[in-house]
């Protein structure tokens, strides 16, 4: 029931459950980094991301992969942050032990996707200061990158 008296610090999005195919595909998450954000917006942005990240990913499945991309001038775009054979998240092996590791994995892989896509926490996020982006994007290679990705990871 909805209060009277909201609160200024509200509570933080909770992570959902994940998606019943997640089994049977592979997801591969192109990150636009060509748009100018402030530190709010990008905050958000990236929050955004890991939420969605939230509603499909599980103990390991689906595979998911974390590509940036802006325009082809940016020396990051294109390179797969995280792979679809990236262990610490997408170990679908049925070996004891595993399952439970991916699914407490699964929140570290939320705030590396909340940090901007790096693992250095907060302080180094790409999103301090505001995000500048690039003049330009370039959709079609990031999605060529991300079908190379795929191919290379059948």
């Amino acid at each position: 029931d909805p209060t009277t008296d909201p609160t200024r610090r509200p509570t933080r999005s909770p992570i959902f459950g994940y998606c019943d195919d997640a089994p049977n595909m592979d997801v591969v998450f192109l990150v636009d980094y060509s748009c100018t954000m402030s530190a709010t917006e990008c905050n958000d942005y990236f929050e955004g991301i890991s939420e969605f990240m939230g509603t499909v990913k599980d103990d390991g499945v689906p595979r998911l992969a974390f590509i940036p991309f802006s325009d082809e001038g940016n020396v990051t775009d294109y390179d797969v942050l995280v792979s679809l054979t990236d262990p610490r998240w997408n170990d679908n092996s049925l070996e004891p032990g595993v399952q439970d590791q991916m699914f407490d994995n699964r929140y570290l892989l939320q705030q590396f996707i909340m940090n901007g896509g790096q693992e250095n926490g907060p302080a180094n996020s790409p999103c301090n200061g505001g995000f500048t982006g690039t003049a330009t994007t370039n959709l079609v290679d990031a999605i060529l990158a991300a079908q190379q990705e795929m191919n290379d990871n059948p």
